[in-house]
């Protein structure tokens, strides 16, 4: 099922050309023998970042980064059989025949595999010029214009969802995702390139490049807008308006999604895809886009193959974790809907699979919940991904729901983490992000381990101006659905420490204490707490022998 937000009508001017009638086949190599490539010159397919990026993490170059044997490809294509793409993880090529006849013998040829069907078009062809002509409806939840008065200091309408990850103190260390690669996955950047932001990355060189795997082109910008929202969730650096997570990071725009059909074809332009990314030094990927339903049913997913090892994407997505990449997937937003999991990839072990909650830190009801067939805890984490603010095509500003956007809104974070610990693997980074979280040691398969906390990841990775010889209360939030309240100390000593819930009228609501352990963060909860949001003013007194500290709540 798609997780995009189609949230635009749009005018396409067409050409009609005749009807099209076309077959997609994936067919995968038994491997990869007396390749012309060789691990001992990688230098010859992976580029000097990607290499850097193995050589930095230890990750060994082997035979899966090798290319597709070429010979193989040749002896297959031709004029009846058209070359379409390579996939080296999946040690296959995509190709388009508008007769099926032509492939039937195909299957026989001694280093084939498999041969399988993974789409069918029949559609008239049309030019790919493409402009807004109204906004209309859209599928993860309804837009809102954002008003001028909900403007707010230096970040503008996107404050909210960095602050509750407390990512502004990152920034505020200059860790705004400078030195980090990111590559976009997605369906489509529509008039990303006119935008007056998108013309500033532009200019600051912050745009490595852009592809389209499903038209095979370079061209990004039309069709869907998507990909635009996704992107600026993270890169736009509008100060006083909108101010993305990662705004210094440098990205790839990559086209994986045919937003106008649900083929299996897009799983395998989604390796293809994250294959280039690896090959181009990318230091994470970010995918806004998950599976479980085709257009042809015998294609469709099971929830019994969410086991983090069978659908292709999933295969991909751990493939490109193995090379020293971070991936973020958002967890699907079929919270409300008869599937109600999560989708592929986000099954995937090593991904970061993001949840979507809103303002009041309460799961939103369409995101999508685990646990995977194998059992695993899926999502992760949750991050804000209801009214989160959005740029959209026609350069203004508006409020979205999905985990769309929870997942870049996350992902944006993790560069800047990325960028203060350069050394930390891709496993420390996800292992960090999830001990920060503020449901940890009381995780579920709906919020995961709840809403990470990223200047606590950056503390748990060493952070050297963090003072170790001092206490620490590092954060208190509370969640009006679950009526709990979490806080996190850090501790220097062995200790006890009393706390205060204390009203705006001074009238104190709940105390206890607290033994710490010294030299450890510590994640403590009360539930069963019930607190009118509406009334303004608690506050979370924290105290011992030494001294005191206190936090206003809201």
């Amino acid at each position: 099922m798609k997780q995009l937000l189609t949230a635009f009508g749009v005018a396409l001017m067409m050409i009609a050309q005749a009807q099209k009638h076309s077959y997609l086949y994936f067919i995968g190599f038994k491997d990869k023998n007396n390749s012309s490539y060789s691990v001992k010159k990688p230098q010859e397919f992976l580029s000097a970042k990607a290499m850097q990026r193995r050589a930095k993490y230890n990750v060994k170059i082997e035979e899966s980064d090798l290319p597709v044997n070429a010979s193989y490809i040749n002896n297959i294509c031709g004029k009846k059989i058209k070359f379409k793409s390579s996939s080296k993880w999946l040690n296959g090529i995509l190709v388009e025949v508008s007769d099926t006849n032509f492939i039937q013998d195909v299957a026989e040829i001694s280093f084939v595999a498999t041969v399988q069907r993974v789409a069918q078009y029949e559609r008239i062809q049309k030019s790919r010029e493409i402009f807004i002509e109204e906004e209309s409806s859209v599928t993860e939840g309804e837009k809102e214009k954002l008003t001028s008065e909900e403007l707010q200091n230096i970040y503008g309408n996107s404050f909210d969802q960095i602050q509750m990850l407390q990512g502004i103190a990152l920034h505020q260390m200059k860790f705004t995702g400078e030195g980090i690669t990111i590559a976009v996955l997605d369906a489509g950047f529509l008039n990303a390139h006119k935008l007056k932001w998108f013309r500033q990355l532009q200019r600051n060189n912050q745009i490595v490049l852009c592809k389209d795997f499903v038209d095979n082109d370079n061209y990004v910008f039309d069709g869907n807008a998507h990909g635009l929202e996704v992107l600026s969730c993270m890169a736009t650096g509008d100060t006083g308006s909108y101010v993305g997570t990662a705004p210094k990071s440098k990205y790839l725009l990559l086209r994986s999604e045919d937003a106008e059909t649900e083929q299996l074809v897009e799983e395998i332009n989604w390796s293809v895809a994250a294959e280039f990314a690896d090959s181009c030094g990318v230091d994470l990927i970010t995918t806004s886009l998950g599976y479980n339903v085709f257009d042809d049913t015998k294609s469709s997913h099971t929830k019994e193959q969410l086991n983090g090892k069978t659908a292709l994407v999933t295969r991909a997505a751990e493939m490109a974790f193995s090379k020293g990449m971070v991936v973020v997937c958002s967890a699907g937003n079929e919270g409300d809907n008869p599937w109600r999991h999560i989708g592929f990839p986000a099954d995937a072990p090593h991904a970061l699979t993001i949840g979507a909650v809103n303002r009041n830190r309460v799961i939103a009801s369409f995101s999508s919940q685990g646990p995977t067939a194998d059992g695993r805890i899926k999502p992760d984490v949750s991050a804000l991904g209801v009214s989160a603010a959005v740029q959209t095509p026609d350069g203004e500003i508006s409020m979205a729901n999905g985990t769309s956007f929870s997942a870049p809104i996350t992902a944006g974070l993790v560069a800047c983490l990325m960028q203060a610990h350069p050394l930390s693997s891709p496993q420390q980074i996800n292992d960090a992000i999830r001990q920060s979280s503020d449901r940890v040691g009381i995780q579920d398969t709906i919020y995961g381990l709840g809403i990470p906390d990223f200047y606590l990841a950056h503390c748990l990775l060493g952070d050297s101006a963090f003072d170790t010889t001092k206490d620490h209360l590092i954060n208190v939030n509370y969640n009006v659905d679950d009526k709990l309240l979490s806080f996190t100390i850090y501790s220097a000593s062995l200790q006890i420490f009393g706390f205060k819930l204390i009203a705006e009228n001074g009238n104190i609501i709940k105390t206890g204490t607290q033994q710490c352990h010294g030299k450890k963060f510590q994640h403590f909860y009360i539930d069963e707490l019930t607190l009118p949001v509406s009334t303004k003013g608690y506050g979370f007194l924290l105290e011992n022998d030494a001294h005191q500290t206190f936090i206003k709540l809201f």
